[in-house]
């Protein structure tokens, strides 16, 4: 199975390409699994704009025929993922033996929570 591992979206920021990411899951090869990798949203008490709303309810579609996991970064603490209806990684996720992917933020001691 092919897995495609992205990070660092920040939904709800001006400079989210939300419309350029849309183009890019719709791109994908079908049943590919899509790994995001931290920070999807940039602070969870922002208001999203339709265009970030519509990338969660692509995400939400795509879920019914691909797997997506996401794996939570700094940013994502506290935002509700249950009503995007996707897999929810608290920190890191694993394909098999042959990758271990985590946001990273979790091993920063300098500013773990910027």
């Amino acid at each position: 199975m092919k897995s495609v591992v992205v990070s660092d979206l920040h939904l709800g920021s001006k400079y989210a390409l939300s419309e350029d990411f849309a183009k890019f899951v719709r791109g994908l090869e079908p049943g590919a699994e899509l790994i995001l990798n931290g920070d999807s949203v940039d602070k969870r008490h922002k208001v999203l704009s339709a265009r970030d709303i519509a990338v969660l309810d692509l995400l939400k579609s795509e879920s019914e025929s691909r797997k997506i996991v996401w794996v939570r970064g700094n940013h994502d603490e506290g935002f509700d993922l249950g009503e995007c209806g996707l897999h929810v990684e608290p920190v890191s996720y694993s394909i098999g033996k042959r990758l271990y992917i985590t946001h990273g933020y979790d091993f920063d001691n300098i500013m773990p929570k910027n």
